[in-house]
């Protein structure tokens, strides 16, 4: 057993009061384990976490640290692993690599996700739905959350895709969360091969853009802001028809740019975004507007989808003011039409008599 491992076993052997002979069942690190295993921290883990394939563990940090002294992704998850994280807490990385890497399948609930150093805070190569997070960086060289593969055809697994490792098309959903970074690149990423859903969170804090997509993306809530000038919110890039598309598709969400010489949206050659909803700082380029949709300067100096007029109401008509009934409908219509026969006979009488003379 190498020394992480070993460490590992026996700190989650003294948090969770697991035996220490014999195979590792129970255990986070445990390469026989299949089954499920809900884990309440009760002390803080210092050598990192590996979730091994089969394993299904749900991890309440419980108001601790997660954190790693070597060199080494804090919380590792193999291909074929689940991992929910609830709770308040802190998984944190000052060894240069991730605070969690991501290969198979992982649900964010709560906790502290803290960055320091020249890596990503999430590399996903699975898939991953961030409910509620609070996320921050301070890397200088690399975007703060990643989804998808830097170089799709490297045998490299922390760089491309290599089968048995992650999966063909990384999957990352975000549905809630604060991500904020005084990085100097962007705070979220689509690169190579994946598959990117946002419905809501906060994203601020970047020297670049705020969003970066390769592949494709769907952004259907969220606030997106960018506070340094000359950089876009949005960078979007097509590089083929297959792992780099560059679709970006924006259904609705808040898009702030640093002012108005910094640009929504930074598109390049053949890529594609198409707008049909949101509200925006500056008016969005009319070419990434879907036909048929007009976007126009609000009260709030936000330009947004005019809000679809009431429509007048008719009034209605009640009892008291119309006291008619079916009846009294039915016998007006009876005497009329008795009416009419009584006048249509005279009329033929007359016509005929006319003729006799």
């Amino acid at each position: 057993m190498s020394k992480k491992c070993s460490f590992l076993y026996g700190t989650l052997a003294v948090v969770l009061g697991i035996a220490t002979s014999g195979s590792m069942v129970g255990s986070v690190y445990a390469t026989d384990y299949s089954g499920s295993e809900t884990i309440d921290l009760s002390a803080d883990i210092t050598d990192g976490i590996i979730i091994k394939s089969g394993a299904n563990i749900t991890l309440n940090l419980n108001g601790h640290t997660i954190s790693t002294t070597e060199s080494e992704d804090t919380i590792y998850v193999e291909n074929g692993a689940t991992l929910t994280i609830s709770g308040d807490g802190e998984i944190t990385n000052i060894a240069g690599k991730a605070n969690i890497f991501n290969n198979g399948t992982v649900t964010i609930n709560g906790g502290k996700i803290t960055h320091a150093g020249s890596y990503y805070a999430i590399l996903n190569h699975g898939e991953m739905i961030i409910e509620d997070a609070t996320v921050t960086s301070t890397s200088e060289g690399n975007s703060m959350v990643v989804n998808g593969y830097y170089n799709y055809t490297s045998t490299d697994e922390r760089i491309g895709y290599v089968e048995g490792k992650g999966i063909a098309n990384p999957t990352m959903t975000i549905n809630g969360g604060t991500f904020t970074g005084d990085i100097k690149n962007c705070i979220y990423k689509g690169d190579d091969g994946s598959i990117n859903n946002i419905s809501g969170g906060t994203f601020s804090g970047a020297a670049a853009c705020v969003l970066q997509n390769v592949n494709e993306m769907t952004i259907s809530g969220g606030d997106f802001t960018n506070n340094n000038s000359g950089y876009p919110v949005i960078n979007n890039q097509y590089y083929d028809d297959e792992i780099d598309k560059g679709v970006v598709t924006i259904e609705g969400g808040n898009f702030t740019s640093a002012d108005e010489n910094s640009p929504l949206f930074e598109n390049g050659d053949n890529s594609t975004i198409e707008i049909s909803g949101g509200s925006y700082s500056l008016e969005p380029d009319e070419e990434f507007i879907v036909d048929g949709i007009g976007f126009n300067q609000q009260d709030n100096n936000r330009w947004e989808i005019d809000a679809p007029e009431e429509p007048e109401t008719l009034p209605t008509v009640t009892e008291e003011q119309n006291p008619a009934t079916a009846d009294d409908i039915l016998t007006t219509a009876g005497i009329l039409a008795t009416l009419m026969l009584g006048l249509l006979a005279i009329i033929g009488a007359l016509g005929f008599n006319k003729r006799r003379a």
